[in-house]
């Protein structure tokens, strides 16, 4: 059954980088001309650079720019023209805004923990258990909101955050010398799962699944 996830995920990924390919074909700027890509921080180092590193290789002379920011930074850049389109882990959108979204698949996250973490080799972890542990989580609003709403209607406070930020480098690498908790895309932790210096916690998950897509404006020259 992992093993048919990971395909799934697999899938996915595949997709996100083949279809922000095509974008970045779309755009009208010529063999001289600039883009501009948004991308939230879950995947500044994650999808985008295997997209702008084939991109660039067939469109030498075409500058990239990436601006990295929040889910709502994202939209309010995309809407008033400071980048083309962009690519996420999908917020609330006000649809009204002349906004073109384009879904990709599913994100799946997980529990997860440094190997030595006390919870790490338990089998069936409690909330009760996931209340009383430390936890470290990105800066996201919606993350947050469904973060803290999955304890609330299990009847659970919320769990001490020791760690906010909106870097995935940074907690990945925090993560692996404290005794905390994370909830991450499980696409985006897939070496250091494989090294064993991350594993999978046996629960539920906060913020279990969240879709994946690509952003741009209505006028735009990418609007189908």
């Amino acid at each position: 059954e992992f093993g048919l996830g990971l395909i799934g995920r697999a899938r996915v990924i595949l997709n996100e980088i083949t279809r922000a390919q095509e974008l970045l074909k779309e755009i009208q700027a010529g063999e001289l001309g600039e883009v501009t890509i948004g991308a939230t921080h879950n995947y500044a180092h994650f999808v985008l650079p295997t997209v702008i590193a084939r991109y660039a290789g067939a469109r030498r002379q075409v500058k990239i720019h990436v601006v990295i920011a929040s889910f709502p930074e994202l939209i309010d850049g995309i809407k008033i023209g400071r980048m083309d389109f962009g690519l996420a882990l999908l917020g609330p959108i006000d649809h009204g805004d002349d906004l073109i979204v384009e879904e990709l698949g599913d994100s799946h996250a997980r529990v997860l923990a440094r190997a030595g973490h006390p919870l790490a080799k338990k089998a069936n972890v409690t909330v009760r258990q996931l209340a009383a542990a430390r936890w470290a989580l990105l800066d996201s609003g919606s993350l947050q909101q469904k973060f803290a709403s999955f304890f609330s209607v299990r009847s659970q406070p919320t769990p001490r955050q020791i760690l906010q930020t909106t870097s995935t480098v940074l907690l990945k690498k925090a993560m692996l010398d404290m005794d905390a908790l994370t909830v991450l895309p499980i696409e985006m932790v897939q070496d250091e799962l494989a090294s064993g210096d991350l594993c999978a916690i046996d629960c539920e998950t906060p913020s279990e699944s969240a879709r994946v897509g690509l952003i741009f404006r209505a006028n735009s020259s990418l609007s189908p």
